[in-house]
């Protein structure tokens, strides 16, 4: 599990050949939240909404909750006004919906955990 650094991902995959890396909830939600507070992305007071739907999809845990789940996000007003928003999801996060949609994660966990902040933690502590 790790944050959506492409470089890393494909160094776990690449040495760990059966591995599939997923990635963190805390770091898929930090970075949602910085897109859509970011003004340039024109959200405004949308900022919400757009959440909310891509809360939405990361839950669905079957086929017809995603499909359901992805319809509502890419039909909603936010989202069909909003062209960087469209391309955001469609190229940044919906390619990648193996790595971060719960569906994905079901049976493939040993122990169910959503994010990697204690490993980075023990980590930061290691190299002090």
């Amino acid at each position: 599990m790790t944050d959506k650094c492409e470089a890393e991902i494909n160094a776990v995959e690449s040495s760990f050949q059966d591995c599939k890396v997923l990635l963190c909830d805390f770091h898929r939600e930090q970075a949602w939240e910085r897109w859509v507070k970011k003004t340039d992305n024109g959200v405004g007071d949308r900022k919400k909404a757009v959440l909310s739907g891509l809360r939405a999809v990361a839950k669905a845990e079957n086929m017809v909750e995603l499909k359901s789940a992805v319809d509502s996000l890419t039909n909603s007003e936010a989202y069909t006004q909003n062209a960087k928003l469209q391309t955001y999801f469609q190229s940044a996060w919906l390619p990648q919906k193996e790595r971060w949609v719960s569906l994905y994660r079901l049976g493939k966990m040993r122990v169910p955990i959503g994010t990697n902040n204690g490993v980075e933690r023990q980590n930061k502590m290691l190299k002090e």
